[in-house]
């Protein structure tokens, strides 16, 4: 039965055994050393980025058909990631549309009577911008959250969560192959026609809706048995058909996410708790880094090579380097949209959860990557799939489905179930490790903190393997990749380098887990 819990505590950390007391080891000779093989590292893998990115470079040519004209003298920018260089190219309107938004979201708030009532203004306004957005599409999109709400509300508790999941998948996969029902290309279709695409985060609200009805309901029931028990923070009223509209049209989130559960978000519309000066500092931040990647994409030119395919010439320090930045690349960019979009709801009052908690590159684990990437997302699925299959008790058999289910929500594609595949794979040697350190008490060894560091090198390097599969240069790529790295002299040396460096990065996160430790900070991500 579904069960409503905190997601945060189902799995366990994944530090080493860190103790407060521990001297600090930043200014140690070993971390001198450690300094010293990142730093080369990063030398080495900016000067072939700079190589490979050059006008001078002869595969120039070939791939500076995907670069558009950028604004430092003398560069182009590598615009060819179609969600970023949309993004960035629609920056402009979209700021002045979610402008416009908390204008009149601001206005109506001025003149707020009752909460019902904002709930139903916010839906109207919710209904008025999809309509902007996708025209007489709409009516598709209504006809599908309808069937939705008319599940939760009729269909009997014992099958209703496995008919609202149903109903989801039909849906996920229906509006890939099949464009129903029929709408005249002659009648307005909006400013975004591809409403299937953007939809999918609308499925993921639609299922925390009625899995949230569904346990309101469980709970009430049990309430009503056993006097003492508190009832849930919602009433029956906050479950009707204008919060439905209002939490899944809601517009700041409604494109890209982050991605709320049903009733945090009703919760924080009766109970705003965002603080201004904050809100502010967080965008100044967001547009730090917003500049960070366009001078990185002036001079960053992977995306481009991998679109091309042009690898001619290249050593497997160029084929790591165009991974490494790949991914590095993709991190920035989701981190921008995120942040861009939840800012919008920050300044009117909603607090989203944040989607990237931790760098790409100060991640070790990968059930810790896991959290701290998309972390809205991993929220959701913890909540209505991860416990409901049961949990950590069966952690190593849920984690398939759980995976596959976020590959085919992504894109139903080869590459994306062979990254999910990969991903669960790649978590067995992490459970064994963890098995193996509770039965014979590692924690306790002389070189523990050595011996976890070449773990952590391991896990690294198979969830750059993993990632680079689903979201940078697909199997192919892959291929190409590994025959480089495993088949040549300088693949050999590059290997070993690279581990030796992933090793030294790891003891430096190590310490700053141990740091935040000492500050009391225990973040379970």
């Amino acid at each position: 039965m579904y069960q409503q819990v905190q997601p945060t505590a189902t799995i366990a950390n994944d530090m080493p055994n860190l103790k407060k007391e521990e001297p600090r080891r930043w200014f140690t000779l070993e971390f001198l050393c450690h300094y010293l093989m990142i730093g080369q590292a990063l030398y080495f893998g900016f000067q072939s980025v700079l190589r490979i990115s050059s006008p001078s470079h002869p595969n120039y040519p070939k791939y500076s058909s995907f670069l558009s004209d950028g604004w430092i003298p003398g560069r182009s920018i590598d615009l060819s990631d179609r969600q970023y260089g949309g993004f960035r190219r629609s920056i402009l309107p979209l700021s002045a549309v979610m402008l416009l938004y908390l204008l009149v979201s601001f206005m109506l708030k001025q003149k707020r009577t009752l909460f019902s009532t904002t709930v139903a203004i916010r839906a109207v306004i919710g209904l008025v911008f999809m309509f902007l957005l996708h025209g007489f599409n709409l009516t598709k999109i209504l006809f599908i959250v309808g069937v939705n709400y008319c599940l939760t509300r009729v269909v009997p508790s014992k099958i209703r969560p496995v008919s609202v999941w149903a109903w989801a998948l039909i849906v996920l996969f229906g509006t890939e192959w099949i464009d129903f029902p029929f709408i005249p290309k002659s009648l307005f279709l909006g400013f975004y026609t591809r409403w299937n695409i953007v939809f999918k985060v609308t499925v993921l609200r639609m299922i925390s809706y009625s899995m949230d009805h569904h346990c309101f309901l469980e709970t009430k029931m049990s309430s009503s048995q056993e006097k003492g028990q508190e009832h849930d923070a919602l009433d029956s009223s906050d479950f009707e058909w204008l919060e439905y509209l209002a939490f899944l049209f809601y517009p700041p989130l409604y494109l890209a996410g982050p991605i709320m559960t049903f009733q945090a978000f009703i919760s924080q519309l009766k109970n705003p708790n965002v603080q201004l000066k904050a809100t502010v500092v967080y965008g100044l931040r967001m547009l730090s880094c917003f500049l960070f990647l366009d001078i990185l994409l002036h001079y960053c030119h992977v995306q481009a090579i991998k679109e091309s395919r042009m690898f001619v010439n290249f050593t497997p320090l160029d084929f790591g380097m165009v991974g490494f930045f790949n991914l590095k690349i993709i991190w920035l960019k989701l981190l921008i949209i995120w942040r861009f979009f939840r800012l919008i709801a920050l300044f009117d009052g909603i607090n989203p959860p944040e989607n990237m908690m931790r760098c790409m590159t100060n991640n070790y684990s990968g059930m810790a990557f896991w959290r701290s990437w998309h972390r809205s997302f991993y929220l959701w699925i913890v909540k209505y799939l991860y416990v409901p299959l049961g949990g950590s008790k069966h952690m190593i058999y849920n984690i398939w489905p759980v995976f596959m289910f976020v590959a085919v929500w992504h894109d139903l594609s080869l590459h994306l179930l062979a990254w999910s595949w990969l991903i669960c794979l790649f978590f067995i040697p992490e459970f064994v490790a963890k098995w193996a350190c509770t039965k014979w008490n590692l924690q306790e060894h002389k070189y523990y903190r050595q011996m976890c560091g070449a773990a952590a090198a391991g896990s690294i390097c198979m969830m750059m393997i993993a990632n680079l599969v689903g979201f940078a240069i697909g199997l192919d790529g892959m291929k190409t990749l590994v025959k480089s790295v495993l088949t040549t002299k300088g693949g050999f040396i590059f290997s070993i380098s690279a581990l030796l460096t992933m090793y030294s990065a790891a003891q430096v996160m190590f310490e700053v887990r141990a740091e935040e430790l000492r500050n009391g900070i225990k973040n379970n991500f």
